[in-house]
């Protein structure tokens, strides 16, 4: 029995130290719950007489009390370390958020992501409001085959796959209208908030906002790179040429109102067949629907026997059609460009030869910029060898000559040599039958004044009939003619740079008095008090028409330059005559202004009293400074070279000076 006794002793012994060194973790006890409930069973069976578990249990743990206070002592060191190790473990985790990941949209390659936030520290993700998640749950699928179109955020329709290979895939929608103005977006359909991630195109703003109106084709492509959305435009109207179509463009003069079709340069050969269609509503242009100014040509073109278009001979030709609405077909025809030296109009007769004169534009300028446009149009195609021509600039010869009945002339070049025939001539704006050719020259059937034209670049020969102007607008310092309708009403439609001034003359070139100004739809101009002169206080394209009854006058806007955001200055300085210097600093009751008060200013040697604003540093003269209306009665601006004074014409005495920051308007006010 004693034998017995001291075998349980020893397994309960070493069964209680095993378990605190094992610290109590879920595998240990596991464990030691097993070796206790093998024990607990032998010792039932050894004392299954008289003694139960419970009382032998009791016994045991006198029998440790009593002869094992070091093993005590030694369980009760173990478990308060294991108390104070639970402690230590369970301390709360502080995570680092930092700034919301905004995440990205999914493309039809890759996943996107939802924004959250993510803990750098222990490896925790988090939803936008910061929420515990996972990387998964963040997930958002990339497209499938399946994508619908949205605009202003409003599900139109899905796409149609055109192809697909591993590394491409395309989408097409076909002929629908928009606006301009309608936001564009891409995304699954049936759930509007499910979008996708795209490269904006053409006729796509960098706010994802249609900038046409009409009729388009939808492209959507989708490589490793993303998807990439872009807009043609698809009006319906094409070129026919022997059946086969080519889609005209719709574009816009250069900064004008008038739109136009356009099919550039297209590569003719003689007998081919050519009419302009407008597929989406079944009508048919022909030869009938000619521009009156292109009938004029017989030579490179005549009536076919379905009344089309039947072209003579090989070339180059542009076609328009329908500029502002009049439904007119325009055909011109181009040729590569020329180099030529002095030109001159060469008479058939013993008629002296003129000179055309020369000019030179440069890609910088307005008149580059004008002449140029549809040459560089993108939608005029053949044409690279004519944009490579007028890269670093553009060369026209004109003269204004009056030809006598049956005048037959041609152009001619000296150094080099060269004989530019006939067959040159592309555009006439003369009445009909003023204009015929004959042998390779140009014969002028009706007497009177024409404008000769010449175009290097193309090689081309303009000729242009000039009449007696009913009125005329002074433009860039030139006066530019203008012919009365059937009412009395002169227009002119243009663009205008801010500040820039304009004056109406009648037939005599005296000036035009206004009876009445009209300014409609808030256009920002002004009428001046000499009622004669016109101001435009912002940039832009406006319509002006004047009754030379009335002298009423009707100004509109039609669409204003986009205004460029202005850069703050912090200060500046006034330097004036007699010497005087002063600092320009904030307004505290206006913070957008600087203010500079009782200065008081002297004239110069002259007699004057001027200033002039400099930059804070005193680097320079501060550009952009312009005068307020409210202070023209005392002040005038005056540009010298490249640099803007204010000559103050109220005189010496004391003045406060008051400068927009943002603006540059210059407010002065004279105190004494």
């Amino acid at each position: 029995m004693k034998t017995k006794l001291l075998m349980v002793l020893g397994l309960s012994l070493a069964m209680s130290i095993t378990a605190c060194d094992l610290g109590g973790g879920p595998a240990s006890k596991s464990s030691s719950q097993e070796q206790q409930n093998s024990t607990s069973e032998e010792v039932s069976s050894m004392n299954n007489e008289t003694t139960s578990l419970q009382n032998t249990s009791s016994f045991f743990s006198s029998i440790l009390n009593s002869s094992q206070g070091d093993s005590s002592s030694q369980i009760n060191s173990s478990s308060e370390q294991k108390s104070s190790s639970q402690v230590s473990s369970s301390s709360v985790h502080v995570h680092t958020y930092g700034d919301l990941n905004n995440g990205y949209l999914p493309s039809y390659f890759y996943d996107g992501m939802k924004p959250y936030y993510y803990c750098i520290e222990c490896g925790q993700y988090f939803d936008s409001n910061k929420n515990p998640t996972t990387q998964d749950a963040l997930k958002l699928e990339k497209a499938n085959d399946s994508i619908a179109l949205l605009l202003d955020g409003n599900e139109k329709e899905t796409f149609t796959l055109v192809e697909k290979d591993e590394n491409h895939a395309s989408w097409k929608i076909t002929n629908r209208g928009v606006s301009e103005g309608a936001v564009v977006s891409i995304a699954k359909p049936g759930d509007t908030t499910y979008k996708y991630g795209f490269h904006a195109g053409d006729n796509i703003d960098s706010d994802n906002k249609i900038t046409i109106d009409g009729r388009v084709d939808f492209l959507l492509t989708a490589t490793p790179n993303g998807f990439y959305l872009s807009i043609a435009e698809n009006s319906g109207i094409v070129v026919r040429v022997n059946g086969t179509d080519y889609p005209m463009h719709k574009t816009t003069y250069y900064q004008s109102t008038m739109t136009t079709y356009i099919y550039g340069y297209h590569k003719i050969v003689a007998k081919d067949k050519l009419t302009v269609v407008d597929i989406n509503k079944n009508i048919i242009y022909d030869y009938d629907d000619l521009e009156d100014y292109t009938k004029w040509n017989k030579y490179d073109f005549h009536k076919g026997s379905n009344d089309e278009v039947v072209f003579d001979l090989n070339g180059r030709y542009g076609i328009e059609f329908d500029r502002n609405g009049d439904k007119k077909i325009s055909i011109t025809k181009t040729f590569g460009p020329a180099s030529v030296g002095e030109l001159k109009v060469c008479f058939t007769t013993e008629k002296e030869p003129v000179a055309l004169l020369s000019e030179t534009y440069t890609p910088e300028s307005q008149a580059y910029k004008e002449s140029t446009w549809y040459l560089m149009n993108e939608n005029v195609i053949n044409a690279d060898d004519i944009k490579e021509s007028i890269a670093n600039g553009v060369t026209f010869y004109q003269n204004t000559i009056f030809f006598e009945e049956n005048d037959a002339f041609c152009l001619e070049s000296e150094n080099p040599d060269i004989l530019i025939a006939g067959h040159h001539l592309v555009s006439v704006s003369a009445p009909e039958n003023s204009i015929d050719l004959d042998f390779g020259n140009i014969v002028i059937r009706k007497p009177g004044t024409y404008s000769i034209g010449y175009l290097p670049c193309c090689d081309s020969i303009f000729i242009t009939a000039i009449s007696q102007a009913d009125a005329y607008i002074m433009i860039g310092g030139e006066l530019c003619p203008l012919a009365e309708d059937a009412n009395g009403v002169v227009s002119y439609t243009g663009h205008f740079s801010a500040k820039e001034k304009t004056i109406f003359f009648d037939a005599s070139k005296q000036k035009i008095a206004f009876n009445e100004v009209a300014i409609e739809l808030g256009a920002p101009v002004t009428a001046y008090s000499s009622s004669a002169v016109i101001g435009f206080e912002k940039a832009g394209i406006y319509s002006l028409t004047l009754n030379l009854n009335t002298k009423r006058l009707v100004i509109e806007v039609i669409k204003l330059d986009p205004e460029e955001t202005p850069t703050e200055i912090t200060g500046a300085y006034l330097s004036g005559s007699g010497g005087v210097s002063a600092k320009l600093i904030s307004n505290p009751t206006y913070p957008d202004e600087l203010v500079r008060e009782n200065v008081e200013m002297k004239a110069g040697s002259g007699g004057t009293v001027y200033l002039t604003i400099y930059k804070e540093d005193q680097s320079g003269i501060l550009e952009g400074v312009t005068l307020s209306s409210d202070s023209e009665d005392i002040a005038i601006s005056v540009a010298v070279g490249s640099t803007t004074m204010f000559y103050l014409t109220a005189g010496p005495g004391t003045y406060s000076f008051y400068l927009n920051k943002k603006t540059l308007v210059l407010r002065i006010v004279k105190v004494s």
